[in-house]
């Protein structure tokens, strides 16, 4: 079944969006780029948001010292955790419940912010910042410079 018919759309054929199947995962992803560069009123300040909601993970682990038992560090963790709404079927997923960035990703996604901060950075101006130190670690890891 497709998301148009399971949630009674009409398609004209001119929609900047996709109708994946919905009883299979679909190798789809949200270009986040492509989303701020539209002219869409719906996501004219989102690149700001996404900012602003970076920089309180980002404070909220530096305010913890970089202890993961402090409640500022576990709650950043928390908000770092993105689930996926079921049936839209973007990704990799075997089944069709959402999964999103589990756990773990959160989890590594908290220490990078937290190795930033450690190496004196006080402020990000991009949230791909937090994926650059995970990068750095694996490139160390496997001996490339």
């Amino acid at each position: 079944m497709l998301f148009s018919e399971e949630y009674g759309i009409t398609c004209l054929g001119d929609e900047e969006w996709f109708d994946p199947i919905l009883h299979q995962d679909t190798l789809l992803f949200i270009d986040p780029f492509a989303v701020f560069k539209s002219n869409d009123d719906l996501f004219k300040d989102s690149y700001s948001e996404i900012m602003y909601f970076f920089q309180q993970a980002f404070e909220l682990i530096a305010s913890s010292g970089g202890i993961k038992s402090n409640l500022s560090y576990k709650k950043a963790e928390s908000i770092l955790l993105f689930p996926e709404v079921n049936a839209l079927c973007l990704g990799y997923s075997k089944t069709r419940q959402g999964s999103g960035t589990g756990p773990k990703w959160a989890k590594t996604l908290t220490a990078n912010i937290n190795s930033i901060i450690s190496r004196g950075v006080t402020h990000i101006s991009h949230f791909e910042e937090c994926a650059i130190d995970n990068l750095v670690n694996v490139l160390k890891s496997n001996n490339i410079r």
